[in-house]
């Protein structure tokens, strides 16, 4: 990739829960650059759908995968269950 700043670069140093969902034939991401997030970022979960592109959540997108996307979608209601904290509710009256 030609950023300037490389994102793996900065990944040890989170000090937070990473989720990262990804097409593995999506032409924007080498899915070898997946398995080096996994590696730089121990508590985070980096997936990779097999047959998925970029766009694989998208509905309005042709590269949409209906399973891939239901998974995904499931997997990010568990991480913000388990990573966030439980929402204040305020009477307004």
């Amino acid at each position: 990739e030609h950023r300037e700043v490389q994102v793996a670069d900065h990944l040890a140093h989170l000090p937070i829960p990473v989720l990262g969902l990804y097409g593995a034939e999506d032409p924007l991401i080498d899915s070898s650059t997946v398995d080096e997030a996994q590696n730089r970022n121990d508590h985070g979960q980096w997936l990779l759908y097999a047959g998925a592109k970029h766009s694989f959540c998208d509905p309005d997108s042709d590269d949409y995968d209906a399973g891939a996307a239901a998974d995904a979608m499931a997997r990010i209601k568990a991480f913000f269950a388990a990573t966030l904290p439980p929402a204040e509710v305020q009477d307004l009256g």
